[in-house]
């Protein structure tokens, strides 16, 4: 009896083998749900999962945009391939992107950070886009990233004036120095640091140079001393301030200086205007037919304009030159050779005594008389400010005898 059963339980063993050895689908690396965190995408979870997205989305019906998923959602995941735990890397790996990659789950997916991909890879400039097929350099593991410096704490800024004093109405040139290569810097005048304004803002140059042409307001008293303050715009900002002392009793805007009388420029006097209070007066300069020297015999006229001290009076002069149109009310005896262009000031740079006039549009001339008119307006115009002794005018990147065809 005793061998019966002993025969009975080996025969039913065999007969249950086959189902025990029978195959058992695997479960995916990822189990069989996902909860999304952030920088995940259906890409890379597929991928990190053994799976392909339209794995996921079979077993996800309710996932109606594919492209958009929630951090915290959660996802069910098919069986998939048998869980893969690759070796980790000894030193630096290369990765070549994928589509759905972002740098957040790239350094998930190796064990490292952004900031320690960014180290590595110099060449990105922006953390945020990548592309499909670029190839990037994974740190090896326990790369820790240098700290960055965005500017070395022991390079202080510094801010000249030229004059450092004088009446109200001086134009001074502003020159800083050691500012950060390459970005917008303001510059700021005022009685005090609680009165400050900004008045213009430009670019410093690669070497860290900015520069500018302000002019010292009319309402200014001696013997007061006021703060000219350059600050870069971009955070965290990196400022430096000079002091411009107002010297004697209150005085007239600085007159246009005088140019020596040259085939090129012969004004003719016109009435001051009485500027408003708190204003600043600049010149623009039109047309006299037959009346000079000046090209087919004209002459140019100065025409005195207000303008508010918020405005950078260089650049404002040019801006009103440039607005004058074909007509000029209160002088229709005069001709703008610039009437019939539209041309808008785009920047000035003064490097030493040099003023670079950036300037685009169309512009359109009458003939070759206009031809000098066009550039005596436009160089008067610059001319008038003490601390530029020479002009050069760009036409859409273009030199200005360059798009008069040679003849201004």
């Amino acid at each position: 009896m005793r061998t019966r059963l002993l025969v009975t339980a080996v025969l039913l063993t065999l007969a249950l083998a086959p189902l025990a050895r029978a195959p058992v689908q695997a479960q995916s690396a990822c189990g069989p749900t996902y909860t999304v965190v952030e920088g995940d995408t259906l890409f890379s979870i597929a991928r990190r999962c053994g799976l392909t997205v339209n794995q996921i989305l079979a077993v996800n019906p309710g996932l109606s945009n594919p492209n958009r998923i929630l951090v915290g959602q959660r996802l069910f995941l098919p069986p998939g391939a048998p869980i893969v735990t690759p070796l980790p890397p000894v030193g630096p790996t290369l990765y070549v992107v994928r589509l759905g990659d972002t740098l957040f789950s790239i350094a998930r997916l190796f064990g490292t950070t952004v900031n320690a991909i960014l180290a590595r890879n110099p060449g990105i400039i922006d953390p945020n886009y990548i592309q499909v097929g670029q190839t990037i350099l994974i740190p090896e593991p326990g790369f820790i990233p240098p700290t960055p410096t965005p500017f070395p704490p022991t390079i202080v800024p510094a801010v000249a004036l030229l004059p450092a004093s004088g009446p109200p109405g001086t134009a001074v040139q502003v020159v800083g120095t050691r500012f950060p290569p390459n970005v917008p810097v303001s510059v700021a005048l005022g009685r005090s640091a609680a009165e400050l304004s900004v008045v213009a803002t430009v670019a410093s140059d690669v070497q860290g140079l900015a520069s500018a042409v302000i002019v010292i307001p009319a309402g200014a008293r001696a013997p007061e001393r006021w703060i000219v303050l350059l600050s870069t715009v971009t955070a965290p900002p990196v400022s430096a301030a000079a002091l411009f002392t107002v010297l004697g009793p209150p005085f007239p805007p600085t007159p246009a200086p005088s140019l020596t009388p040259t085939r090129s420029a012969t004004p003719i006097p016109v009435p001051t205007l009485t500027p408003a209070p708190g204003a600043i007066q600049v010149q623009v300069y039109a047309i006299a037919l037959g009346a000079g020297d000046l090209g087919c015999g004209d002459a140019l006229v100065a025409l005195p304009r207000n303008v508010l001290p918020t405005r950078a009076p260089l650049f404002a002069a040019l801006e009103e030159l440039l607005a004058l149109g074909p007509t000029i009310r209160e002088r229709p005896d005069l001709y703008n050779a610039l009437g019939q262009s539209d041309l808008t000031v785009e920047g000035v740079t003064l490097i030493g005594s040099t003023a670079i006039v950036r300037l685009s549009g169309r512009l359109q001339i009458g003939g070759v008389c206009d031809a000098p008119r066009v550039r005596a307006q436009l160089e008067r115009a610059v001319l008038q400010f003490t601390a530029v002794q020479q002009v050069e005018v760009l036409v859409n990147g273009r030199g200005l005898s360059e798009v008069l065809g040679g003849q201004g």
